[in-house]
């Protein structure tokens, strides 16, 4: 079935994914993590030492509907 043809299945398969997901993006992502991934960067000279230079800006905060699957 080609769900371009079911607007309203779409609709309910996004509603269904941002219930099961929607609290986990919203998680703090833990700090040992974010330096194993900058580490990574690091190793390969990917951006994260500019980031490092430069002040980290505050994101704001989420909120449903925010561009999150299906928009």
């Amino acid at each position: 079935m080609d769900s371009h043809l079911d607007p309203g299945f779409d609709r309910w398969l996004v509603d269904q994914l941002r219930k099961l997901y929607d609290e986990v993006l919203d998680e703090e992502v833990p700090e040992d993590l974010v330096k194993v991934v900058r580490g990574f960067d690091a190793e390969q000279g990917g951006a994260a030492d500019a980031d490092r230079e430069q002040p980290e800006a505050e994101e704001p905060p989420r909120t449903r509907g925010s561009g999150r699957a299906g928009r």
